[in-house]
């Protein structure tokens, strides 16, 4: 059987379409992996110059980190803190109308030379007490961070809404053979009623009431 020039033509055609075709199947795959792999790399990028840029300034963290730490309280290494902490942050919540049901401390954590003991709350109060308690531990305590918080409405009491949840509260510290009790962190009463309140903080306190 002979095959005209026309026929052999559109068989030339045919399969350069399909060596065409099945090449870009072959390849679209690849051209997405290697696109994949370019962002990768320039993500990499981003991250290496950004470490960088933070080694170069290691010496203003350290000294950021010892200021910091000098500001921990510091206790003995044989003292009991936990029963401390928690009458610290009772006295912060009467002064904030926040009614504290239930404390469920945990058992204390050494993280290189700092420690850490973080205690679960239940409470209850207006939402005005919570947040005066909230800025009582922002404004007054630089070792105390308040996390995991939940919130309910309650039934209302005299027109005003009850709130009932959780928070745990944690707290940092350093330890030292010879503890100095006037840098322990802890708020006595008579430093309470003898210490100046924050700029703003008594305004505060009548807008949150």
């Amino acid at each position: 059987m002979k095959l005209s020039a026309r026929e052999m033509g559109l068989g030339f055609a045919t399969l350069a379409v399909l060596i065409v075709a099945g090449t870009w199947m072959w390849a679209e795959p690849r051209f997405k992996e290697l696109e994949e792999v370019r962002r990768q790399k320039q993500n990499y990028k981003q991250i290496i110059d950004r470490a960088t840029r933070l080694l170069s300034r290691e010496d203003v963290w350290k000294e950021r980190l010892v200021k910091l730490r000098r500001r921990l309280p510091s206790f003995r290494e044989d003292e009991r803190v936990t029963a401390k902490i928690m009458q610290d942050l009772e006295g912060k919540a009467r002064e904030s109308k926040l009614s504290l049901l239930k404390a469920s401390p945990q058992n204390e954590r050494k993280v290189g030379d700092l420690y850490e003991l973080s205690i679960n709350y239940r409470w209850q109060g207006e939402l005005a007490a919570l947040l005066r308690f909230l800025y009582a531990l922002q404004s007054k305590s630089i070792n105390m961070d308040l996390n995991k918080l939940s919130a309910a409405p309650m039934e209302a009491r005299g027109g005003n809404t009850q709130l009932r949840g959780n928070f745990t509260v944690d707290v940092a510290y350093t330890r030292s053979a010879a503890g100095d009790m006037s840098s322990s962190g802890v708020e006595t009463d008579d430093e309470k009623v003898n210490s100046d309140p924050p700029n703003g903080s008594e305004l505060t306190r009548k807008e949150a009431e």
